[in-house]
């Protein structure tokens, strides 16, 4: 009979082995059990060029998210004008910055900000009353 030695009684030295090779199983299967691997985030490239005037431009190499649909809070004024929000590149990221009513200046028109695919990327493009 297995584990027992030739008197009857059992082969201690043996279930001692083989209690130590399950305990280590049983570990390694716990241990390897909480150990997930979260993905690596690839870093997005983004390049920096200057433009004609000297100004930095910034160049992200991934497509800005879509834009969100936000609630407008109640208009302060008849002449206030709502500038929607946008997707802000903050270092490897895009972060969402809410929109906002604005003062109308006489006369001018607001021309909402855009991201623009370029060749080297997506650059944002400002907006501005005209």
């Amino acid at each position: 009979m297995k584990g027992k030695t030739q008197t009857g009684k059992p082969n201690m030295k043996r279930i001692f082995v083989v209690a130590i090779l399950i305990s280590a199983f049983i570990g390694t299967l716990v241990i390897l059990s909480g150990c997930a691997v979260a993905p690596r985030r690839r870093r997005v490239r983004t390049v920096v060029v200057k433009d004609a005037s000297g100004v930095d431009v910034i160049y992200v190499q991934k497509a800005p998210p879509k834009a969100k649909a936000e609630a407008r809070s109640k208009k302060p004024n008849a002449k206030a004008i709502w500038v929607p929000g946008h997707w802000q590149w903050r270092g490897n990221k895009y972060v969402w910055v809410s929109g906002r009513w604005d003062a109308n200046p006489r006369g001018k028109t607001w021309v909402p900000g855009h991201w623009e695919k370029r060749p080297r990327g997506w650059v944002w493009v400002s907006g501005k009353w005209r």
